[in-house]
This record gives C-alpha cells, sequence and structure tokens, in this order.
C-alpha cells in the first residue's frame, strides 16, 4: 500500500479536552480534497493558553471546534492569523448544547 503524500498542515484547535475524530472528519471533508490530504495536528484546551505552538505563517488550515461562545476571541483571530499562511482558511465549528437525547447540532462557517 503506498503512503499518501501530506501537502501541508491542518491544526484543530479546541477548548474541550476531548474532540471525536469523527467531528474532525467531517470538517476537513468540509473544507475539501486539499485538507483531507494534510498532515492534522490537534490542540486541546487551547482556551487555557495565550499562543498556538506553531510557527509563524505554517498552517493552511485551521479548525475551531468549539461549545463556547465566547471562543475564539478577538485575541484568538489575531494568534491564528499570525499562524495561517497567507491564503490559509480557518473553519470555526460551534457546537450547540442539546436537550437531553438530542443529537447535537453544528453550525460552521468558513473565512478565507
Amino acid at each position: 500500500m503506498e503512503a499518501k503524500a501530506t501537502q501541508g498542515v491542518a491544526l484543530v484547535i479546541s477548548d474541550e479536552q476531548v474532540v471525536q475524530m469523527t467531528t474532525i472528519n467531517d470538517a476537513l471533508r468540509e473544507l475539501g480534497k486539499e485538507a483531507l490530504q494534510c498532515d492534522v495536528q490537534l490542540y486541546t484546551q487551547s482556551s487555557s493558553q495565550s499562543k498556538l505552538p506553531v510557527e509563524s505563517s505554517s498552517i493552511e488550515f485551521l479548525i475551531c471546534i468549539s461549545r463556547s461562545h465566547a471562543y475564539p476571541d478577538g485575541s484568538w483571530f489575531d494568534e491564528i492569523s499570525r499562524a495561517l499562511k497567507p491564503g490559509g482558511t480557518i473553519l470555526v465549528y460551534k457546537v450547540l448544547q442539546a436537550a437531553p437525547k438530542e443529537t447535537e447540532k453544528w453550525c460552521s462557517f468558513s473565512v478565507t
């Protein structure tokens, strides 16, 4: 079996301790074929930090998964802008709190 060559980095950040792989895969599919071929890095509990653990202009795709309406805030968008390569894409997933026995609903938007 031939290994798939990666074409860049997709960074997933979350204010949660645990993020389901199906959620990450859904986000990557939404971003398209290029994102699916990226090396994926996961950074949990990132809301407690002030800086992403990556070099400037090193990320093609950044996916933020959050339950909090306050995350990411303006200071995080400055940090995300620092980390993204020119022309990089941000995808923000907000998890809406579901009533008992209901599935969680997701809404997302993409900024390029």
